[in-house]
């Protein structure tokens, strides 16, 4: 009991930055946000980036810039309001994403 009390869980869970891009209101970027980090709370350490050079994977309702970048070959586009298929999405690019990065040693 001690130990979770000086350890957080979640830092021990895979962390993943998420660059979020839409051209929606703020209300619902908030409630995309609040989504993907309910649908992962138990596996995944979520953590919104405000800038995508420090992302990992860029989630946008609407196209990014292409990017010569080859970091930023992880973009996928998803609903304003989350459907099953986005969270479905998510769940593989993001074990797409671990892979990589344990093969990688990143």
């Amino acid at each position: 009991m001690l130990c979770q009390y000086l350890l957080s869980a979640k830092r021990l869970l895979p962390k993943i930055n998420i660059y979020l891009y839409t051209d929606l209101s703020d209300l619902f970027l908030e409630h995309i946000k609040n989504g993907i980090n309910s649908y992962f709370a138990s596996k995944y350490n979520i953590v919104f980036v405000s800038k995508p050079e420090e992302s990992d994977l860029i989630v946008g309702t609407i196209k990014y810039p292409k990017m010569t970048n080859p970091n930023y070959q992880h973009q996928i586009l998803i609903q304003g309001l989350l459907t099953q298929q986005d969270y479905q999405h998510l769940v593989e690019i993001i074990k797409e994403l671990l892979i990589h990065n344990k093969e990688s040693g990143s």
